[in-house]
């Protein structure tokens, strides 16, 4: 009898393992939804459509999150000229969960280079774009990419999608 009760609490926890997916109850953000980097779609435009140089490219991008915007968020992207993501990004783009309408998908402002005053365009022709978000003035409650330093994004293409979380 004791040896049947052993094999049925060793059946029954197997089970149990089964249940449960490879990664399931993980995250790797901290805080509510609202703050969970899913994906991103990001494009550097540096021609114009006859394929003649823009005297101010620009950048495009797209942060969809895992649920609407929390109000005190902030949602900001690294713009960087270097594959790395070291020293100084050459533009720091922050949206406000206030004033987002609601959806998961984080519309950030047109961005250009060459522009007075501002950056010059990355002479590499890319960016490479990181993420990150917080609630408020706190820690940073999620970073993306994961995998690597940065999303490179070269010019005249688009770049972000799943590997962006």
């Amino acid at each position: 009898m004791k040896r049947l009760s052993t094999i049925f609490a060793l059946v029954t926890a197997s089970l149990a393992l089964l249940a449960v997916p490879a990664g399931a109850g993980t995250k790797d953000f901290t805080g509510p939804a609202c703050l969970n980097i899913q994906s991103g779609d990001f494009a550097y435009t540096t021609t114009d459509a006859a394929g003649n140089p823009l005297a101010q490219p620009f950048f495009d991008g797209d942060m969809s999150i895992g649920d609407f915007p929390c109000k005190n968020a902030q949602y900001t992207l690294f713009l960087y000229d270097n594959t790395s993501a070291t020293g100084s990004p050459i533009a720091t783009i922050t949206v406000k969960g206030s004033g987002l309408p609601a959806s998961t998908t984080v519309t950030y402002p047109r961005f250009f280079f060459n522009q007075p005053g501002g950056p010059a365009a990355p002479a590499g022709g890319f960016v490479c774009v990181r993420g990150e978000t917080r609630n408020g003035d706190e820690h940073v409650a999620d970073s993306a990419p994961d995998a690597f330093p940065c999303v490179i994004v070269a010019g005249g293409s688009s770049g972000g999608g799943t590997g962006f979380n």
